[in-house]
């Protein structure tokens, strides 16, 4: 089963589905230039995994681009149906769907690895594959493929506009570690490559989605 194929059986939302090829892009890159070698086909098959159950907190009414041209109520069945199914995690429904898929265990540990809260983890690892698709998540937004302290900026630029003050100074203090973890990420892994991470740049999606949405699981 193709990647194009698994998508359209969970009905993965277009805007997701760019998403995790974006960062499958930024993962394959890196891993084609580690001087030490690295799972380049796990790295690639994790990274277009990892946000499988993301619609179940995607705020469907913030981008109304996304949710065309099927419209806003055919993306809501969508999700309620998924969180009927899996429930309102979106990493255990993420997890859930790859043993459906059943995905190898060197696979699953890759897609273990995504996330913010596993960042400061890495930092202390030497874990070259885990560290690759943490990274890679971190390199891209909704829109694009970014250089990391635009898109931490960004984060945080949307923490302080749409909390109340007080709020939004606490969680900017709570998430400090980690932001400033992710840069401490991205020197550790740059030092392990032959290119830097200025070199990653954005690249348009449909120059690069059927080569990633035909690579079979």
């Amino acid at each position: 089963m193709t990647f194009g194929e698994i998508y359209t059986k969970y009905n993965i939302m277009p805007i997701l589905q760019d998403h995790m090829i974006r960062v499958a892009y930024v993962g394959k890159t890196i891993s084609n230039h580690t001087t030490v070698p690295t799972e380049t086909n796990n790295i690639i098959k994790a990274c277009l995994l990892h946000d499988m159950g993301n619609i179940i907190k995607f705020n469907l009414e913030v981008v109304p681009e996304a949710v065309e041209p099927e419209g806003l109520a055919y993306w809501q069945n969508i999700q309620n149906t998924f969180v009927a199914k899996y429930g309102n995690d979106e990493v255990v429904a993420t997890h859930t769907i790859c043993q459906e898929l059943t995905i190898p265990n060197d696979v699953m540990e890759l897609v273990n690895a995504f996330g913010t809260r596993n960042v400061i983890a890495l930092t202390q690892s030497n874990d070259l594959n885990k560290m690759i698709v943490n990274y890679a998540d971190h390199r891209v937004s909704p829109y694009g493929i970014e250089p990391l302290k635009d898109r931490i900026a960004d984060q945080q630029n949307r923490i302080a506009t749409s909390l109340e003050p007080d709020k939004a100074t606490a969680k900017l203090a709570a998430r400090k570690e980690s932001d400033d973890a992710k840069f401490t990420l991205e020197k550790m892994l740059f030092e392990k490559t032959d290119f830097g991470a200025e070199d990653i740049a954005n690249v348009s999606v449909d120059t690069i989605r059927e080569e990633f949405l035909a690579i079979e699981i």
